[in-house]
């Protein structure tokens, strides 16, 4: 079995009609967070305990989101899982009212402008796609792509190599062929192997032990807080080793958990689970977020965390299910997108930890190229900025969003 970014069990199957066939993003909006709020996280991350409040990212045009029912926030929302695996709360009023199985054509659809070719040959002048555009595949070889979008009747054409590659980057998404929503993703917090503000060090020698039937079941039904994630984190991060003793796991740290620079940071590990809807049933991966939040001492009472300073995403770019993953995973650094000045202004306004703030639709264009230039799976780039992300409120966005321009990698 295996892990990556991870979110509650929804209770879904994958063939319930599609997901009662979704309902698509009319335009970009954004999107509150559906994960569950996690008390035992605050010494680490800031305003945790509220996560289901935080805005936690933007949905272009065209995002398809899956089994909408009302949300407990009020009428004017909903909540469903969109075609990325990421559970959210959405304005009801933002969403089409039909649904997107029938919606014709629905094999191709477009969430930011961009230029296609207008013959299969690719010369001359380019025509202009853009959100919203939805288009049927009208033939597709080893070389090219062919599609049509039947209301205006305009044509185009994709060098296979540029579909493949304006999918990665977020341009579009294919539905075609595909189970959707295509991503189950479970997430939970490292609760035993990360270390908060003002919290002692973990010492090289700590064990975790767990038994083989409970740590080789299914992702889907671990709790937040379950030492199950922890006990994946100390092979995810290569923090020591998981060996099988009398029927039983243990996970043992070889070396200490500390805070650098005298307790100025916190570490703060999730652990997702994932699998794609053409799998093999119980097949799953894993993969890591490890950030370092900074903490800040007050003149008078204890030191909290405040914004993150650093993260890094551990996650096997191989595909399919014909492997057993290794561990531990290679770790990527991820792209800044302000300086830690900027950082602490915008913390003012969102009091709670982040590392991206998307403000508008550029901001989540500009966040979503850099970290798909290091990791080219456009489901994990979508996971990355919504578990990372606080938005600041509509008052204030415009604010937030002068704070400082995205620092390209």
């Amino acid at each position: 079995m295996l892990v990556l970014l991870a979110l509650p069990n929804l209770g879904f199957t994958q063939n319930q009609e599609g997901f009662q066939g979704g309902r698509w993003v009319k335009a970009g909006t954004f999107a509150i967070s559906n994960l569950a709020n996690n008390k035992l996280r605050e010494k680490s991350y800031s305003k945790a305990k509220y996560e289901r409040n935080r805005i936690s990212t933007f949905l272009p045009g065209m995002t398809i989101v899956y089994k909408t029912t009302p949300s407990k926030k009020g009428s004017k929302y909903v909540k469903g899982v969109t075609h990325s695996g990421i559970p959210v709360h959405v304005l009801d009023a933002a969403l089409s009212i039909g649904k997107f199985r029938d919606k014709r054509p629905n094999d191709v659809v477009v969430h930011r402008e961009h230029a296609v070719c207008q013959n299969s040959n690719c010369t001359g002048d380019r025509v202009q796609v853009g959100i919203g555009h939805a288009f049927e595949i009208v033939q597709e070889d080893d070389e090219k792509i062919e599609l049509i979008h039947r209301s205006s009747e305009l044509v185009v054409f994709y060098p296979k190599k540029e579909f493949t590659e304006r999918e990665t980057s977020g341009f579009l998404t294919r539905h075609k062929d595909r189970i959707n929503p295509r991503w189950s993703i479970y997430d939970g917090y490292a609760t035993k192997v990360s270390t908060g503000c003002g919290q002692i060090k973990r010492s090289a020698g700590f064990n975790i032990t767990v038994s083989n039937d409970e740590f080789n079941s299914d992702p889907a039904n671990w709790g937040v807080n379950d030492k199950r994630w922890s006990l994946k984190a100390i092979e995810i991060f290569d923090l020591g080793n998981v060996t099988e003793v009398d029927k039983k796991m243990v996970g043992r740290l070889d070396s200490s958990i500390k805070n650098p620079k005298s307790g100025s940071v916190a570490i703060d590990l999730s652990v997702f689970a994932y699998r794609v809807s053409t799998w093999k049933p119980s097949y799953y991966k894993f993969a890591g977020l490890l950030q370092k939040v900074n903490c800040h001492q007050p003149p008078i009472g204890k030191t909290k965390p405040t914004f993150v300073k650093q993260a890094w995403l551990y996650f096997d770019k191989n595909t399919g299910d014909d492997y057993e993953q290794e561990f531990p995973l290679e770790e990527h650094e991820l792209p800044r997108q302000f300086s830690e000045k900027d950082q602490e202004e915008i913390f003012s306004n969102v009091n709670r930890s982040f590392f991206y703030s998307i403000n508008s639709h550029k901001d989540y264009d500009a966040v979503f190229d850099a970290i798909s230039a290091k990791i080219p799976h456009p489901t994990a780039v979508a996971n990355v900025i919504a578990r990372l992300n606080a938005s600041c409120s509509e008052k204030d966005r415009i604010k937030c969003g002068e704070s400082s321009k995205f620092q390209k990698p």
